[in-house]
């Protein structure tokens, strides 16, 4: 069965709105150390958001906090990719891995 994703026009409606919407959880790599999984929901058109608040656990935990996160991640429960990548983070899917790479 051929699948099709297209990762580049994601953009920031709410999650919540989505009726389509799957979660997942990945691990995460922030500025290559491991900082435990994160909760990522996949929407229509596969627009893909990252939950905040494990976002912010991630960033405390982490020794090389990346300051565009304190920024990003206030204002709703969950923030999408488009959005991180919009503030000049890198944003990746490992598929060996199978995790979720953030750097900055």
């Amino acid at each position: 069965m051929a699948i099709s994703y297209n990762l580049s026009s994601s953009n920031d409606a709410t999650p919540g709105s989505d009726p389509a919407r799957l979660e997942v959880s990945k691990p995460l790599i922030l500025n290559g150390a491991s900082v435990g999984k994160v909760r990522l929901r996949v929407g229509s058109g596969t627009q893909l958001w990252i939950a905040r608040a494990d976002l912010d656990r991630a960033a405390e935990a982490s020794h090389n906090a990346l300051p565009q996160l304190g920024a990003l991640t206030k204002d709703a429960p969950y923030v999408s990719f488009a959005k991180l990548r919009a503030s000049g983070l890198t944003v990746r899917y490992d598929p060996a891995g199978d995790r979720i790479e953030i750097s900055g």
